[in-house]
């Protein structure tokens, strides 16, 4: 049976403090709704995040939250 491997993409990623700390790069992005939830709004709907979360900005130039246990299962940080 063939296997495969995904192919190395580098991205972008800003971890979103536990204190609530908003990254700078993200201010614009991050919005509060009428219950206190942080999201992102995406093509056509909300994308819930949690303080803790990871945002990555994918190839496509869209972001998206990522859980910090499958984040660091995933992703390596690249020293450049």
């Amino acid at each position: 049976m063939p296997k495969y491997r995904t192919k190395p993409v580098i991205r972008e990623a800003w971890y979103w403090a536990d204190d609530g700390t908003v990254p700078k790069e993200l201010s614009d992005l991050i919005k509060v709704d009428e219950f206190d939830r942080y999201y992102i709004e995406s093509y056509d709907h909300k994308i819930f995040i949690d303080l803790g979360d990871y945002i990555i900005r994918d190839q496509n130039g869209y972001y998206y939250p990522c859980k910090p246990d499958i984040f660091e299962k995933t992703y390596e940080l690249v020293e450049e």
